[in-house]
């Protein structure tokens, strides 16, 4: 696993809570690919959220 810090971008609702995030990647190297999960950290605490997979 890799750690890649990335920017929020954009984060839409597309129908009643459903919502389209994009990201902004610092890393040039990373492609995710269809089917590719991620998993998110929203900071260096782990308090109150762990990571969380997004595809």
């Amino acid at each position: 696993m890799r750690e890649i810090k990335s920017k929020v971008q954009f984060n839409n609702e597309v129908a009643r809570d459903t919502y389209l995030m994009g990201l902004k990647v610092e890393d040039e190297e990373f492609l995710a690919e269809p089917g590719q999960f991620v998993m998110l950290r929203l900071s260096q605490a782990t308090d109150p959220l762990l990571r969380r997979p997004f595809s």
